[in-house]
């Protein structure tokens, strides 16, 4: 088993699935289970759009509004009310293509229901949304049926999916997600999702769930809680197998109400002649402090009050409620303070149910609630919360065993901001075999949306294994709409339009789409390229005032920000001056005059570079200090070779006095520079770069320059 972090992906337009790899998510469910795949049963609800309450048709995966002409089916003979019917929307596992469902970018506030033997009885309201079971209640048409949830939102900043403990424990569930982390840097989330799985992001894997089989589970809570939680394992009335589940003892008859109210009660009173110091993490420090009934919380940084309104109950810290979930403020009136109240209230009511807040600590002394070391360590507290983190029960310690389980990270959610699988494992990880890691992603890179008619684009492809870890790929290359893609992922626009080049390794592929566009006629006048090969430069042959014009070596460098830095003393502090790409920007400057330059830009891959360190300069009406590379190669026949290179080393041929080669990555950065004295071939160790496309920059005791683009297979 590996110790990790998760993601998978897909899309949908309202309201199908069948939509582009980018926008599509696979949920695979995985069948670790005692029971047959029909006898497991699946339902989507959700919310998708615009607040539209919606279920999934597991046939085709498209997305259907939810409404009570849906209600169909009868209940079961004890449910109530007796009139209520409810909709065919649970699928068997075994009649699922594959085990897999499609979830599509946008889906928020959605519940997998997975049951067991029985479909489940959700009735959906005449004014929207619905009605699901009813732990309370013998007289839920739920009420026997064995089931669980995956909760899951994906929107525009990423997924967010976990298990649920929160109302009860009924049969083991664990998750596992793929996929990648990065910034959201693109205009559109589906863009900085293609950036991502582009070679921009860091690959992610991760999981959660039960480690023990259920009946293990079953015998641990007999063993390991006290008697008054005990009461907490029951069978329901209308038991289809005869087996209990563990609730939440919160919504069990009989469980103790007062079951906290001693530390509560101890809490309150200490801290009404005393200061409560608290860390709370990305949140900071507050101190707080009881008047009467009520606490308030300042955080020393900004003065700001967050306040509990009064002395809330033992059930209200176990689920959330009452005075540890309620403000008097109004959102929109004041919404920062509705924001801190119930801010605190969370950590409140989870200090409470781990024993976070020790008594004996008071005024100055930082109490690190965040802390799981602190936990469970003095009584009382939640047992039900204590016994499902236990690390022995929940891969990790991590579980969702009540409403505020999420402070301080403690929950079993999984975030990955750009996902490309996950896998529902049913029955958890009891005597389950970890599959043997095999293709399950391809990464394709460089991220481009537009290529020059008559250029070459080098793209690599990188393999992942279903646990986001590197695995070769042989792949074979393909494009549609013109131009040709060699074996090696070279290609060569030969035709202005759109394309798709993709990589395909058996079933596994990705592809990248792009438009060819009409090739840019540079200005005519003096030529350069910046040793980061990020752009090159035109000065104008203009004798007074002339332009310099950026020009970006990948399409969309400096679309964000582009200065232009000059002067005509090199000792001065230079101007800057915002500049557009590919469009001459005039200076004021003499002929004859020097004229000293750098740019600060952006970059398409993300994050922002500059030549302050390597300046270029010309002559004002000679252009003496910027040649062009026609120009330089006429002074000298300088030469690179192999090129590409396969597990070798690359010769620079030409040389004839004292000359610096520098290696840059394809976004800048500086690999290596190694200086030559009075050599006419230099070797550059090339053997153990990785896959990928590099700059090399050749420059001469007398500072002319080459640039040449290296492919390295």
């Amino acid at each position: 088993m590996r110790l990790l972090t998760f993601c998978t992906l897909v899309f949908v337009t309202f309201f199908t699935t069948k939509g582009t790899a980018q926008d599509i998510l696979p949920y695979t469910f995985i069948n670790n289970s005692e029971y047959d795949d029909s006898e497991i049963y699946i339902g989507l609800v959700g919310k998708y759009g615009d607040n539209v309450d919606v279920w999934m048709n597991l046939n085709d995966y498209s997305l259907v509004p939810m409404t009570a002409e849906d209600n169909i089916l009868d209940g079961p003979s004890w449910s109530t009310p007796a009139t209520w019917k409810y909709p065919d929307i649970f699928t068997k596992l075994s009649d699922i293509t594959n085990n897999i469902i499609q979830i599509p970018q946008g889906l928020y506030g959605s519940r997998i229901f997975i049951s067991f033997e029985s479909p489940m009885y959700l009735h959906f309201h005449e004014t929207g949304g619905y009605a699901g079971a009813n732990l309370n209640s013998s007289s839920d048409p739920n009420d026997g049926i064995r089931w669980e949830i995956v909760e899951l939102t994906w929107g525009d900043s990423g997924l967010w999916t976990n298990s649920s403990r929160v109302d009860a424990y009924q049969y083991p569930i664990s998750l596992e997600v793929s996929g990648f982390t990065g910034g959201l840097n693109e205009p559109t989330y589906t863009e900085s999702y293609l950036s991502a799985v582009s070679g921009n992001g860091t690959s992610k894997y991760g999981k959660i769930g039960e480690k023990l089989s259920h009946n293990e589970i079953l015998s641990k809570w007999d063993e390991n809680v006290s008697n008054d939680y005990l009461i907490a394992k029951i069978v329901k009335t209308h038991s289809i197998d005869g087996g209990p589940i563990i609730e939440q003892p919160s919504k069990v008859e009989g469980f103790p109400e007062d079951i906290l109210d001693g530390y509560i009660e101890e809490i309150w009173s200490t801290y009404t002649n005393n200061d409560l110091t608290i860390d709370i993490g990305d949140r900071g420090i507050w101190v707080g402090r009881v008047t009467g009934d009520r606490f308030d919380f300042v955080d020393p940084a900004d003065g700001s009050v967050a306040t509990i309104y009064g002395k809330p109950k033992s059930f209200d810290a176990i689920e959330g409620s009452g005075f540890l979930a309620y403000t008097p403020i109004q959102s929109g009136a004041n919404q920062e303070k509705y924001d801190e109240d119930l801010m605190i209230q969370a950590q409140i009511a989870a200090a409470i149910s781990r024993h976070a807040i020790y008594t004996d600590e008071v005024g100055a002394i930082v109490q690190y609630t965040h802390d799981a070391s602190r936990y469970f360590i003095n009584q009382p507290y939640n047992e039900y919360v204590s016994f499902f983190h236990n690390e022995e029960i929940s891969y990790d310690s991590q579980t969702y065993a009540f409403a505020y389980d999420d402070v301080g990270d403690h929950s079993s959610t999984i975030q990955c901001t750009f996902p490309t699988s996950v896998r529902v494992i049913i029955g958890g990880y009891d005597q389950y075999v970890e599959p043997t890691p095999k293709l399950s992603f391809i990464s394709v890179a460089p991220y481009v949306t537009e290529i020059e008619n008559g250029s070459v684009q080098q793209f690599t492809a990188q393999g992942y294994d279903q646990y986001s870890e590197i695995l070769t790929a042989n792949v074979n290359w393909s494009t549609t709409g013109g131009g040709t893609i060699s074996v090696n992922g070279l290609f060569t626009a030969t035709t202005i339009g759109d394309f798709i080049i993709t990589a395909q390794d058996g079933n596994i592929s990705r592809s990248i789409a792009f438009t060819v566009t009409e090739a840019m006629v540079n200005p005519i006048g003096c030529k350069g390229d910046a040793a980061t090969g990020d752009y090159s430069y035109v000065a104008s042959s203009d004798t007074e005032d002339p332009s310099i014009t950026f020009v970006p070596s990948v399409a969309g460098n400096g679309d964000a920000t582009c200065l232009l830095f000059y002067g005509t003393n090199p000792d001065d502090t230079f101007a800057g001056f915002g500049v557009t790409p590919n469009t001459p920007f005039q200076i004021n400057a003499s002929e004859g005059e020097t004229v000293h330059f750098y740019y600060t830009y952006s970059l398409v891959s993300g994050g922002e570079n500059n030549t302050s360190a390597t300046r270029h300069s010309f002559i004002v009406g000679d252009c003496e200090g910027l040649l062009s590379i026609e120009d330089l190669d006429n002074k000298r026949d300088i030469k690179m070779f192999p090129n590409p290179v396969n597990s070798q080393n690359t010769f620079v041929s030409g040389l004839s006095e004292d000359t610096s080669i520098r290696l840059y990555s394809l976004h800048g950065q500086l690999i290596s520079i190694t200086n030559y004295s009075n050599k006419e071939i230099a070797e550059i160790e090339t053997s153990r770069l990785i896959q990928g496309v590099y700059f090399v920059s050749v420059m001469t005791q007398d500072k002319q320059s080459k640039i040449f683009k290296l492919v390295v297979n």
